[in-house]
């Protein structure tokens, strides 16, 4: 391992958005590793979580010191034919299961389209009207979310929400676009995501984006 980075006119204290002098790419390398090179928009990889036959995945005690804004992937499978995916922002193990406010709107193949949306919810909708049945084979729950300002006591936190699977009524694909927030300003450092009837099988990913 190098011992210098920026060498000229002489090795300066690095530090994340505090770079100095002309670093070579093994300079790049050996601070990214040592988690002080900056880099605007990576994406750091916090947890993955493998899961079977759950009710819930929950992410506690998020980094929210370090990051502004967090990346959440996700893919379920084995559950109802007749089910829904919903997310809820928390404290702790603590999650806010009134007042979300979500508005998302809803596309299949074979051209069926509609709105859905609540100002009082027991959680916000990543996901309407699939199936995770497990005939025929291959029905799943595939999606991400970008939660954003969770770390800010002045501000409400917020999702993004994308998801892709199977329609219950005729296996065919279906999508979810939308947003949600929890309308009360303060911090939130949790984040489950959940069938909203039985169980399910899967993994899930929750990633920091550095200071987007």
């Amino acid at each position: 391992m190098s011992s210098e980075f920026g060498y000229i006119p002489q090795s300066p204290d690095q530090s994340f958005q505090n770079n100095k002098g002309i670093l070579t790419p093994t300079d790049i390398y050996e601070l990214s590793i040592a988690d002080k090179y900056t880099n605007y928009g990576q994406l750091d990889l916090i947890e993955t979580i493998t899961f079977s036959s759950v009710s819930t995945v929950s992410f506690t005690d998020l980094p929210i010191e370090k990051y502004e804004v967090f990346f959440l992937t996700y893919y379920f499978h084995s559950g109802s034919h007749d089910v829904g995916i919903f997310g809820r922002f928390g404290q702790g193990t603590t999650y806010r299961d009134s007042n979300n406010k979500y508005a998302n709107y809803y596309g299949e193949a074979d051209n069926t389209f509609a709105s859905y949306s609540s100002t009082s919810m027991w959680a916000h909708q990543h996901a309407n009207l699939g199936s995770m049945a497990t005939s025929p084979d291959g029905l799943a729950f595939t999606g991400y979310a970008y939660l954003y300002d969770m770390g800010n006591s002045l501000k409400y936190s917020k999702a993004t929400i994308h998801s892709s699977y199977t329609s219950r009524t005729d296996d065919t694909c279906a999508f979810n676009i939308g947003g949600a927030l929890y309308p009360v300003a303060e911090m939130n450092n949790s984040y489950s995501i959940f069938p909203n009837t039985g169980s399910c099988s899967g993994y899930a990913s929750m990633y920091g984006i550095r200071y987007s």
